[in-house]
């Protein structure tokens, strides 16, 4: 009995920490992901800013000088931009992926191999158009969870293991009275009429405990 108690409080702090480490984990790579995802989007807004900020001082469209030297700016490799004139910049993710997902507005969208920021920049009359793009890939946006699993598995294992003799030595409090109850009940079975028991244990046990002494000076 006292083997199968432990094992359930054992069990019961399993499921609690499963239940509570498990979505601290999703948690985590959910945070992991959206902000590498967000540091993506900022940097399309950053290099569509600064294009646009050229194109109003010079009063012309943003040309491969202008671009190149934008981009150079932001020190990324995962930056790329695709010109009015179709002219690519960069690289990353494929051009028509790109203009196809510009088409729909500024979007952050899942591609292949990882996920990309679209920000679509109009200048003129609005013919003529330029798509800036930052490419996250699965590495980036995983970074760091892989870390946080195994500390959150390694704390887990720490709370399950402590919990062990913690475990056993309830399950000791809630077994040895009822034990003692049983000893003194075979040696007043075996003719020794003054076993007595020290009430002990949860209130129902201890009850029991109480009521055997009463008994036994009864009779």
């Amino acid at each position: 009995m006292r083997r199968r108690l432990a094992w359930v409080f054992v069990a019961l702090v399993v499921m609690l920490a499963v239940g509570f480490l498990v979505p601290l984990g999703r948690s985590v790579s959910s945070q992991a992901r959206l902000r590498a995802l967000a540091g993506a989007q900022s940097d399309a807004r950053g290099v569509a800013t600064a294009l646009a900020a050229v194109a109003g001082s010079t009063g012309n469209l943003p040309g491969t000088t202008e671009v190149e030297f934008v981009l150079s700016s932001f020190g990324s490799p995962d930056l790329m931009v695709i010109l009015a004139d179709g002219t690519v910049l960069g690289e990353n993710i494929a051009v028509d992926e790109a203009l196809e997902l510009a088409a729909t507005g500024s979007v952050v969208a899942e591609v292949t191999g990882g996920a990309a920021a679209i920000v679509p920049v109009t200048f003129g009359d609005g013919d003529e158009l330029v798509v800036v793009t930052a490419f996250v890939d699965e590495d980036t946006l995983s970074e760091g969870v892989t870390s946080s699993w195994l500390i959150l598995t390694a704390l887990g294992l720490i709370v399950v293991v402590g919990s062990v003799p913690l475990a056993d030595r309830l399950a000791v409090t809630i077994v040895r009275p009822v034990r003692d109850l049983s000893d003194a009940a075979h040696r007043w079975a075996g003719g020794d009429l003054t076993a007595r028991v020290a009430p002990g244990g949860p209130p129902e046990v201890a009850e029991s405990g109480r009521a055997f002494n009463q008994l036994a000076e009864r009779l």
